[in-house]
């Protein structure tokens, strides 16, 4: 118990330096942590007290970057939020060779998933990471490391394609936060098996959603 004490103690004093910066700059919205399991499923009282405490200095809009699964599912604090978040690394498909229409079925169970947090928590929903490597199969683990497997542009590009025809006209999922987009648009990852789309076939899919919401 003296632990848990200290270490909300300890993250309350460094959540509102960056919640003073947000409100004395006028950002739009603040994520107040990632992927804490242990903590905001064992320690949801406490997570509330600090949001409350967050507010009195931040007017923006709040959220917190659950990981995908049991965290985002069964998060019981997401009402003091404005936003659920999501880090959704939730795969597309178990096999290796799997076809476009594998993938659209498998996209269409995330959307499914994350529908049914939405409804429970009766908030919208931002993405706070997704993303797929531009490697063999990306679709099988998203989150996964690259390991020994080849360059597969392609492959990236039918993440992207998939997930954003299941979720792009959802009007409760209001923002991706792609993993990654590099701040250093010269930053050059061609012929590499990383997350980045820019530069590879998934930043013209990207595009290509885009310019079909502005319009």
């Amino acid at each position: 118990d003296q632990d848990w004490q200290a270490f909300f103690t300890y993250y309350k004093r460094w959540i509102i330096h960056y919640a003073l910066l947000a409100e004395m700059y006028g950002f739009d919205g603040l994520c107040i942590g990632t992927e804490f399991r242990h903590t905001t499923l064992e320690k949801p009282d406490e997570w509330r007290a600090l949001i409350q405490d967050i507010r009195k200095i931040y007017r923006g809009d709040l959220t917190y970057a659950a990981n995908w699964g049991e965290e985002c599912e069964q998060l019981s604090f997401w009402e003091a939020l404005d936003f659920v978040g999501v880090n959704c690394y939730y795969p597309l498909h178990k096999d290796e060779g799997a076809s476009d229409k594998d993938l659209q079925k498998g996209a269409q169970r995330v959307v499914d998933k994350l529908e049914s947090i939405q409804r429970k928590a009766q908030r919208p929903v931002w993405l706070t990471e997704i993303g797929y490597r531009s490697a063999t199969a990306p679709w099988q683990s998203p989150h996964a490391e690259a390991g020994q497997r080849e360059i597969d542009d392609q492959a990236q590009a039918r993440c992207y394609e998939a997930i954003l025809a299941a979720t792009y006209q959802k009007d409760w999922i209001k923002g991706y936060f792609w993993w990654k987009w590099p701040s250093d648009l010269s930053h050059d990852e061609s012929n590499g098996r990383g997350y980045m789309p820019v530069g590879k076939p998934a930043q013209a899919v990207l595009s290509r959603y885009y310019e079909a919401g502005i319009r």
